[in-house]
């Protein structure tokens, strides 16, 4: 009616309805008994987190979506509680730890064949540092691990002599 969408249940308008519909092979997120095609958010719907982007749930997403505070991590259009990885997400890459980005983290992080250094929760690309993990210290050049090093790194007042990846 006049380019919206309500939500109608058996025959009459229900406004009160605020949740997702099935219409015509998509998933619909309506608010106050309308479709809100500008939302973009997290529904909860028969057990299940759904990430809806522009008013429709985006079953091909693998994003992060802020919700109530917190950066939720979303695959395949669902919120992934058991997932720790990292998530490129408008150019930057974020710690995913349960679920959600935690900006508490400062670690190394193997993702693709690779060892990341992750600080405050994102892959710091312009770090090139000493990392202290699982009782080694590792030489990390431009956010990643470089496991060819043969070089002396100043680190806290001091001089270190890194070699094939850690201190020797």
């Amino acid at each position: 009616f006049y380019g919206e969408w309500y939500y109608v249940e058996y025959g009459v308008l229900n406004w009160n309805y605020t949740d997702l519909t099935y219409f015509y092979g998509d998933w619909y997120y309506v608010e106050n008994g309308k479709v809100n095609f500008n939302a973009t958010t997290l529904d909860y719907f028969y057990g299940e987190w759904y990430y809806v982007e522009n008013g429709k749930v985006n079953f091909n997403a693998t994003t992060l979506c802020y919700f109530y505070g917190e950066w939720y991590y979303v695959e395949n259009g669902k919120v992934n509680f058991n997932a720790t990885t990292l998530c490129y997400f408008y150019g930057d890459w974020y710690y995913v730890e349960n679920g959600k980005v935690n900006f508490n983290t400062t670690t190394l992080f193997y993702f693709y064949d690779n060892w990341y250094y992750v600080e405050y929760g994102k892959v710091n690309f312009s770090a090139t540092t000493l990392v202290y993990y699982n009782d080694v210290w590792y030489y990390v050049e431009n956010g990643v691990l470089n496991w060819n090093s043969d070089t002396l790194v100043y680190f806290y007042d001091n001089w270190y002599y890194t070699y094939g990846g850690t201190v020797a």
